[in-house]
Parts: C-alpha cells; sequence; structure tokens
C-alpha cells in the first residue's frame, strides 16, 4: 500500500521527538509506524539539541525515502497553575473554584499561578481553560485577592498544568524574546511548522507570521 504523502493526507500523526526516540534508527521505526510530522519542543533542551534532532529526522526521512514534516513548538509565557493542595483535583460543572494570591492553597477548590498579576488582568466574563483545554471556567466575580470562576466545562486538573485565556489582554506578550530567537532559527531552518502557545489574540498570530515572512 502506497504511503499518502504529507501534503495529501487529510490527518496527520503528530510525534513528539524526545530522548526516547531521538536515534536515527528510532525515528525511522516511527515513521514506519505512520509518523507524518516530529514536533521538537522548544520548552525543553536547548539550541544544540534542537540542532541534533533536526538533523536526525531529515536523515531517518531521506533514508526511508519518506518526506516527514518537522513542527516547532514555541514554549510561550508559560502561564501555569501552582501546586494544588488535591492533585489531581476534579473541577464538577457547575461549581466554583477561584484563583487567590500566594503559592499556598487553602482549599481543594483554590488554584494559584505562576503568573503574579493575573488576579489584576482577569474580568469579570473572561474565560479560563485549563488542561490542554478539557476544562473551561467564567470569571463570575473579583475581589482585591480572588477571582472567583464557575466551572462550564468539567475535568481534571493538575499542578503546574498550563492556563490559557482566549481573548483576554495580558501584559505579558505571547512571544518571549527566546520563541523569537527560536522562531527565526526555525525559519531559517526550513522547518515546515511553527506553533505558538498561549494564543489569546489574532495579534499574537499575525506578529508571529510578520516574523517568520521577514525570514
Amino acid at each position: 500500500m502506497l504511503r499518502v504523502t504529507l501534503n495529501d493526507a487529510s490527518t496527520k500523526i503528530v510525534a513528539t521527538i524526545g530522548p526516547a526516540c531521538d536515534t536515527v534508527e528510532k525515528l525511522m521505526e516511527l515513521i514506519a509506524c505512520g509518523v507524518d510530522i516530529f514536533r521538537i519542543n522548544s520548552a525543553h533542551g536547548d539550541r544544540e539539541q534542537h540542532e541534533a534532532s533536526l538533523a536526525s529526522i531529515r536523515a531517518a526521512g531521506e533514508q526511508t525515502g519518506t518526506h516527514v514534516g518537522v513542527l516547532l513548538d514555541l514554549s510561550g509565557p508559560k502561564l501555569r497553575l501552582g501546586q494544588l493542595m488535591v492533585d489531581p483535583f476534579y473541577c464538577e460543572y457547575g461549581s466554583e473554584v477561584r484563583f487567590v494570591r500566594g503559592e499556598e492553597p487553602a482549599a481543594a477548590n483554590e488554584l494559584t499561578s505562576s503568573y503574579k498579576r493575573l488576579i489584576e488582568e482577569l474580568a469579570v466574563g473572561d474565560r479560563v481553560m485549563l488542561a490542554d483545554g478539557t476544562v473551561s471556567l467564567v470569571v463570575e466575580k473579583k475581589t482585591a485577592d480572588s477571582a472567583v470562576c464557575r466551572v462550564t466545562s468539567g475535568g481534571e486538573v493538575r499542578s503546574r498544568q498550563g492556563i490559557n485565556l482566549p481573548g483576554v489582554k495580558l501584559s505579558v506578550s505571547a512571544m518571549r524574546p527566546a520563541d523569537v530567537d527560536n522562531a527565526i532559527w526555525g525559519a531559517k531552518n526550513g522547518i515546515d511548522f511553527i506553533s505558538l502557545s498561549f494564543v489569546r489574540t489574532a495579534e499574537d498570530v499575525h506578529s508571529l507570521r510578520n516574523l517568520l515572512i521577514s525570514y
């Protein structure tokens, strides 16, 4: 059976490259299993490691005669939950949870964040997405020291998971200097896809696209 090319495949299988599969031989095995795109996570490792991963991916593609794509995932500003009192914690639909200041929650339904200005910059009506978007909250009330939220889509959350704030204007940029540097490296090296984490507005996407076009 002929393999569908990367451009023709309607559904693409993406595999993250890491220590368990960063050799050419392992990557060739994954290609044989149907992987279409290898993801390099810029949040882990350094430039030397990323360059080695890219070289291994391309060598594996050449040796198998397969054009596999490469996706560079920019880490973004890393808005994350702090340590939970109960870990994991199930956010039940319709229940109340609240973001509080500090690093130690006083109740199971209290959440803290690595972003110290989160409470100031949230507003009533804002959406908060947790656990890769599977858990959704809406801010219902603000106090000086908390943002009270209602769970609109329930699920399990864990300590240190990412926080996404669609449409919320924060003072932190979606792209840090390290992300800009990584994006330029990706563009110069012909990487096929570049993903931007924690996107909140269309301007975040336009900024990255304009940067890539210039290279």
